[in-house]
């Protein structure tokens, strides 16, 4: 997977977030879906059959799919699945 890294300096980049408020908003929903979303993935690797475990990790790729293509949950929900069988 291809990957772009900023580093910012801390006084600037909090500087901005005073200066911007929505963006400040913005990265703290970010940071609380990604929190949402590690959170749901330690409880269905702790709690959870193979096949629940499988069913939970498609679930969690439709929702996060259908949420960044703001598509929502409405009506039938077609997406790729971006893993082989051996990944999940």
């Amino acid at each position: 997977t291809d990957m772009v890294m900023c580093c910012f300096r801390r006084k600037p980049f909090e500087q901005m977030m005073i200066r911007t408020p929505h963006i400040a908003q913005r990265l703290l929903e970010m940071t609380l879906d990604e929190l949402d979303a590690a959170r749901e993935w330690m409880l269905v690797l702790g709690r959870k059959t193979a096949r629940e475990k499988i069913a939970s990790l498609i679930a969690i790729i439709a929702r996060r799919d259908a949420a960044l293509s703001m598509q929502g949950m409405r009506g039938p929900l077609v997406f790729d699945l971006p893993l082989t069988r051996e990944a999940m």
